[in-house]
């Protein structure tokens, strides 16, 4: 059995990602945000950062063709078409495509390696494939074979560390990269590029505090994986080639010394398989091998950020493991355009003002307020006919005064129906010529 086996939770995210694409929410890393909005400062992270180069140009081509008859069909006529058997590979032979046939019914599809650079502290993932469309009948005559239909691509992975600021707004996540860091190692002389350990001169508008004197690089437990194992990075070799009869794929891991068969890989699958198209995830040639690479990186990183949670979770109370942020909540502001306010206003000072002048007035004329107004009794209490006796019959009051009680409660109207049926005069109790007061005088009901 490979003894290449990648981490579970890496490979998790390497496939949630590839299958999620061309989505890139798969690559979002753990964070919490109970209101919604939320807004962290800028942090200083490790991560893995990404470089592909188009390798068509160097692509070695090299076919035999060869004549063949083809068996007399019902014309009973025998037809010579031209078969080619050709292979490819990279400078070097970094990836090879054995046979790829116009015929045959076996083919090399695709072909990923591996290589490093070890003075710019580097390692290569390279592909060499086959660019789609396929003819998977398993019949012949299938497209001539040229440079066209080939796709190479050369993708870096380096280590390096990433400035970040990160927000949620409407429960929707996004993070801005602020700076890169990855020109110079504090071990610059070391020939394995896992081995770097980075010291970006940052401040903290990027993340750093100067008094942390902070360096990133990958612990020793992850150094010796890659060491021994190759892992994770081995996990992302392997070859495709066609199966029963020209007519499927099959995915496998490199040869290794415990098996010489296929044996079945799902992160080749999900890499030859994915959903990229080459003019939507930049991709510097025809081949969406450089954006399946972008995911892994992605995956890479986001692995290594929420590693301090996958261990200690979210109750640590460290800084060391967690950012921690600002949550915004809801309110409620009322804004007031006093201008709107205005007319109302001078509406009810207008009112103010009339009633003060009103009651002014009436105080000035000495006119009687209507709570001290005997017109009202009038309408109860009213005498016939003159001599200062009163005239009228009980049944005759009485009749008045239902006639009063009965309107509609003490309303306006009713008091002006009443009123409009009497007749008053003004009377004096004592005339001039009997001696009276002569400003004493009373009204006199005449008629109603």
């Amino acid at each position: 059995m490979p003894a290449n086996y990648p981490d579970p939770l890496l490979e998790l995210n390497i496939l949630t990602t590839l299958l999620a694409a061309p989505n890139d929410n798969a690559n979002l890393p753990d964070f919490r945000c109970s209101t919604g909005g939320c807004t962290w400062p800028p942090v200083a992270t490790l991560g893995y950062c990404l470089q592909c180069t188009d390798m068509n140009s160097q692509i070695e081509l090299e076919c035999k063709n060869r004549n063949i008859t083809d068996t007399p069909g019902p014309n009973n006529k025998t037809q010579t078409r031209i078969s080619q058997m050709c292979s490819a590979q990279l400078p070097g032979g970094l990836s090879r495509l054995d046979i790829i046939s116009t015929d045959n019914t076996f083919e090399n599809i695709m072909n990923i390696t591996t290589s490093y650079n070890f003075n710019e502290g580097s390692l290569a993932i390279n592909s060499l494939r086959l660019l789609p469309p396929y003819n998977l009948t398993g019949g012949t005559n299938r497209r001539p074979i040229n440079k066209t239909i080939l796709g190479a691509t050369s993708c870096t992975f380096t280590l390096c560390v990433l400035s970040l600021q990160a927000s949620v707004r409407g429960g929707t996540y996004t993070e801005t990269i602020l700076d890169t860091y990855t020109t110079k190692s504090l071990y610059p002389d070391t020939n394995s590029w896992y081995l770097k350990q980075l010291q970006p001169p940052w401040g903290p508008e990027r993340g750093i505090h100067p008094a942390q004197n902070l360096t990133f690089g990958l612990s020793p437990a992850v150094q010796t994986d890659i060491l021994n194992d190759h892992h994770p990075f081995a996990s992302l070799l392997g070859t495709v080639d066609t199966s029963d009869g020209h007519t499927g794929f099959t995915f496998c891991e490199p040869p290794s010394l415990y098996s010489s068969s296929c044996v079945e890989s799902s992160l080749i699958r999900n890499i030859f398989n994915a959903n990229y198209t080459p003019s939507t995830c930049g991709s510097p040639n025809a081949d969406t091998f450089a954006c399946s690479m972008n995911a892994v990186a992605r995956a890479l990183t986001k692995t290594m950020r929420n590693a301090g949670i996958a261990a200690n979770g979210t109750n640590v109370g460290s800084e060391e493991f967690l950012v921690r942020g600002t949550a915004f909540g809801a309110a409620t502001f009322i804004r007031v355009q006093w201008y709107w306010v205005g007319l109302p206003v001078v509406v009810w000072l207008l009112g103010v003002v009339t009633w003060v002048a009103v009651a002014w007035q009436t105080r000035r004329l000495g006119l009687p307020m209507w709570r001290d107004d005997s017109l009202p009794l009038l309408f109860l209490y009213r005498e016939r006919g003159g001599g200062g006796d009163i005239r009228g019959e009980a049944g005759e009051v009485e009749d008045k005064e239902a006639r009063v009680l009965g309107a509609d409660g003490h309303s306006s109207w009713a008091y002006e129906q009443v009123a409009q049926g009497i007749s008053v005069r003004l009377q004096s109790r004592l005339g001039l010529s009997e001696g009276g007061d002569s400003g004493v005088m009373r009204l006199v009901a005449t008629k109603g």
